[in-house]
């Protein structure tokens, strides 16, 4: 199955363990999640994993969000979030936030911060627009830490999401497109 366009999981349902299963991988490069294998689709791959793992693939470019663990939704917007960017094309992403309780967004309380990364020969960066919408408990300011996968990690302090900010990998000078 995938999580929207750009993660595919395939559960295995073999026995033994490790167990042995194929994988289609659709058309493209995508990276194994846990070896940053790159395998270019379309193609069946054979994978050999433990009880506690899943085959997982990233498609190459692709923006993953993720936030320290919650206990619940209602917990409204992060402070803390990590774009997750993975290596080997441009990719984008749309970020959608609201109180996390209630139904605000039915009268269009919620807003989307859109996200893109751009590659120029070895270097990346990663632009991440202003928020675009309000709802009540949003974030005047919000610290992102940038994970250029196969790279490094960059943190941005606290910014306003109010306005664009671009982060390039360390190294690189930012890149506009």
């Amino acid at each position: 199955y995938t999580l929207g366009a750009d993660v595919l999981v395939a559960p295995v349902i073999s026995e033994g363990n490790p167990a042995t299963t194929d994988v289609w991988i659709p058309p493209g490069t995508w990276i194994d999640f846990f070896t940053g294998e790159a395998l270019d689709g379309p193609a069946i791959v054979q994978r050999s994993v433990p009880y506690d793992q899943y085959p997982v693939f990233v498609r190459a470019g692709a923006i993953v969000p993720t936030q320290p663990d919650v206990v619940t939704s209602s917990q409204g917007p992060q402070d803390d979030l990590v774009i997750n960017v993975w290596p080997g094309a441009d990719g984008a992403f749309d970020l959608y936030e609201d109180e996390g309780q209630g139904f605000g967004y039915q009268h269009d309380h919620f807003a989307w911060t859109h996200i893109t990364s751009h590659t120029s020969g070895t270097c990346r960066s990663v632009t991440i627009g202003a928020a675009s919408g309000t709802f009540p408990g949003a974030l005047t300011q919000r610290r992102w830490h940038v994970q250029f996968i196969g790279g490094d990690l960059v943190d941005t302090g606290a910014q306003p999401t109010n306005a664009s900010l671009t982060v390039p990998m360390s190294g690189c000078e930012p890149t506009m497109h």
